[in-house]
């Protein structure tokens, strides 16, 4: 998105994840003969780790076109990250509240962001 060219300072936190999920027509899905939604299943979740493998590569392309360009990038501590996760516990609570989703299911999020590589 080159915000290098109008930005000089940037904080890596990490504070999103872009899955790219496959998704289809339940009714049509149902309609499938078992064997190709087996087929299907196999074709997307290869698909999945290809595209994890290239969100890897362009990531780290993009990094080293920042810092090619001059940028400064900062790396927070496991401390600042601590007391950003702390600040942002409201939203978490907010999102319980109104519905959004469960706490369980915050949880789990927070558990896959966790075991990410």
């Amino acid at each position: 998105m080159k915000f290098y060219e109008v930005q000089q300072y940037f904080t890596e936190v990490n504070y999103q994840f872009h899955p790219d999920p496959f998704y289809v027509n339940a009714a049509w899905w149902n309609s499938l003969p078992e064997e190709f939604q087996t087929i299907i299943t196999e074709c997307a979740t290869e698909m999945g780790t290809y595209n994890d493998q290239l969100i890897d590569e362009t990531s780290q392309a993009a990094r080293d076109e920042i810092e090619a360009s001059g940028a400064e990038i900062y790396v927070p501590t496991e401390e600042e990250l601590k007391a950003f996760q702390e600040a942002v516990q409201p939203v978490y609570d907010q999102c319980v509240e109104e519905g959004i989703c469960t706490a369980e299911e915050i949880a789990q999020m927070q558990e896959i962001v966790a075991n990410a590589q």
